[in-house]
């Protein structure tokens, strides 16, 4: 009897000890992520008094995670996914940062015109119902990835300056001279500008970039009441990711002179995207983006992995599965029925690749995933880097004053999936790929790995490394070639198989000229800073009709009607126009008999002052 007593008592003392770790294990779950709606939840108020000086809470991720349900309420209370502890913000009196000797950084407005955020007796605990809430929400995560990337940038300019192999286009005196933030010229001074972003801004069911003003808007939800894109980090990483691409584009230049991608639907631009999707996984981890400001009611999240549950069948993590370039430039996995050419769902193929090579490089070179990351930032800012050059003669044809180089870089040899992977590859193989200097873990990163990987994904888009930048001081011998083994999946097309339609009843050129078609434009191009309109045209654009046809005064688009004469999908198709393509011979200077006067002759314009028409053949 005695020994059923000690043995019942056992039994009871384990359940007992169970049931507490049980009930210890709910009560730290129910800290961390509570129950939609549960009357038995704690909700935080966020209140000064639970918070030190400096301090607020906010929330660590989107609320679609931190709940773990797949559905939610677009009006839930906040407060319930806020954390006990408190999240330092800052000791400034407005949510203004430096970043380094940059005393104004970055800075959080509600919205435009707005007056600063103050602190409650020096304490940034607002409700979580309140817009100002979302204002210390918003600066806390862009205080991450901004800080995030400043050190990593630090971290791999002292590797690199300690390293005899590596050619590095990141500026050794980056953070010595303030040149890691985006500048711009006032009289013969650099002057940083500050990044503005509005928490709450008064901008319908989107969120964007601006670069003319170094801006970024978090809109809101015309559908749900108090629902805000910025209640999502995902958002607010990839927003400030595009920031961050224009400033390591022009991390070389005297100002900010370009940034990745002009208008509507390029390449440049849908690579802008992927990379803009990756910083958010730079921060998180998480292979995936958007799932509650954009996912859980507009049906436009993306993953950037081929086993995300959102994919479509026949999508997978096998070889002959992945996105791939460019089958899937047109994939919308929330609607994979449909082909919709738009550079956020292009874009979805840089962030896929992206994420794969990180997390190859945990498995093969054992390293931890957050120094895998780091590394594939590193090579995208190398890239970046080299690419944005505007005083580089083997680069962007550009020299000390880097008249030319914009026009180069934008009209002549564009930002594309295949100078973007050529330049990465080649920045990958020099740093991670040499035997004689192992720096992915104690390994190097073999090139047939990166060759096959980047076939997998369609991306193995160029022959050689490109060594000398297309120039013509170093001999072509001293060119690395890929393996044509590696090339499976790529297909590369001679140039030549795209023609003009040839059907004989087949427009050469289709025109568009409605009134309201090109203010759009107009106003799409003024926004990004592309485009000086003359004084002799109206705004208004009163002469388009509308019609098709090109009449006079009128302002219009011209598409050509291109016809592939292949059997495989052709893509990276640019047409290219600009102010020099009126010279056919590249030993004559350029005419400038025009009224405009263009190019002038200290521009490398013809001095046709001295000559009557008809101009002497081979003069200009």
């Amino acid at each position: 009897m005695k020994y059923f007593v000690k043995k019942f008592n056992e039994i009871l003392e384990k359940r007992i000890i169970l049931c507490c770790v049980f009930l210890l294990l709910f009560c730290s779950c129910m800290l961390e992520n509570p129950p939609e709606n549960s009357k038995s939840s704690p909700v935080y108020k966020n209140l000064p008094s639970t918070v030190p000086v400096g301090y607020g809470r906010i929330l660590r991720d989107n609320p679609y995670i931190l709940s773990g349900k797949r559905k939610l309420s677009p009006n839930v209370n906040l407060g319930q996914f806020l954390k006990p502890s408190a999240d330092f913000i800052t000791y400034n009196d407005t949510l203004t940062e430096s970043c380094d000797d940059i005393s104004e950084c970055y800075s959080v407005l509600k919205d435009k015109n707005k007056d600063p955020l103050a602190p409650v007796n020096g304490k940034w605990a607002f409700s979580p119902r309140k817009k100002e809430f979302l204002e210390v929400h918003t600066f806390g995560h862009k205080k991450e990835i901004i800080e995030k990337f400043h050190i990593t940038l630090k971290e791999k300019i002292t590797i690199a300056s300690m390293a005899s192999d590596i050619t590095s286009d990141i500026p050794s005196d980056l953070f010595t001279n303030n040149k890691q933030w985006r500048h711009t010229l006032e009289g013969a001074s650099s002057v940083n500008e500050n990044l503005t972003t509005y928490a709450a801004c008064s901008f319908k069911d989107n969120a964007y970039f601006s670069p003319t003003t170094m801006t970024i808007c978090l809109g809101y939800s015309s559908q749900y009441k108090n629902f805000y894109f910025s209640q999502d980090p995902t958002i607010i990483y990839h927003e400030i990711g595009h920031a961050l691409n224009q400033i390591l584009m022009n991390l070389n230049n005297t100002t900010t002179g370009i940034d990745l991608g002009d208008l509507f639907y390029d390449e440049a631009g849908s690579i802008g995207e992927g990379l803009a999707d990756f910083f958010s996984y730079f921060i998180n981890y998480r292979p995936h983006v958007f799932e509650w400001a954009l996912g859980l009611f507009l049906n436009a999240s993306r993953p950037m992995k081929e086993d995300d549950r959102l994919h479509a069948p026949g999508i997978d993590m096998s070889d002959d599965s992945r996105l791939s370039y460019p089958e899937r430039l047109c994939y919308d996995p929330n609607f994979p029925s449909e082909c919709i050419e738009d550079i956020h769902y292009a874009g979805q193929i840089i962030g896929h690749f992206l994420v794969a090579l990180t997390e190859d490089m945990v498995s093969y070179c054992s390293v931890t995933q957050e120094e895998a990351v780091k590394n594939t930032f590193w090579i995208i800012a190398e890239s970046l880097a080299e690419m944005g050059k505007l005083n580089d003669s083997k680069v962007n044809l550009g020299d000390s004053s880097g008249d030319h180089s914009d026009l180069w870089v934008r009209a002549v040899t564009p930002i594309n999936y295949r100078r973007f992977f050529q330049t990465f590859a080649r920045k990958m193989l020099q740093i991670f790929g040499q035997s004689s200097n192992p720096r992915c873990g104690s390994i190097y990163y073999p090139q047939d790995r990166m060759e096959e990987l980047l076939d997998k994904y369609g991306l193995l888009l160029f022959k050689t490394y490109n060594d000398n930048l297309n120039h013509p001081d170093q001999s072509s011998d001293t060119f690395t070639s890929i393996d044509p083994l590696n090339r499976t999946k790529t297909i590369l097309l001679n140039k030549d198989l795209l023609k003009i339609d040839p059907s004989p009843t087949a427009p050469s050129a289709y025109v568009f000229d409605s009134r309201a078609d090109i203010i759009s434009l107009y106003n799409q191009l003024i926004t990004k800073g592309k485009v000086e309109l003359t004084s002799q045209i109206d705004t208004d654009f009163p002469f388009n009709n509308g019609n098709g046809r090109l009449s006079p005064g009128e302002v219009v688009g011209v598409a050509l009607n291109l016809y592939n004469n292949s059997n495989a999908m052709m893509a990276g198709v640019q047409v290219l126009g600009n102010d020099w393509d009126h010279v056919h011979d590249a030993s004559s200077e350029p005419c400038n008999n025009f009224n405009d006067n263009f190019p002038l002759i200290n521009e490398g314009g013809h001095d046709a002052t001295t000559e009557t028409p008809p101009y002497s053949q081979g003069d200009c």
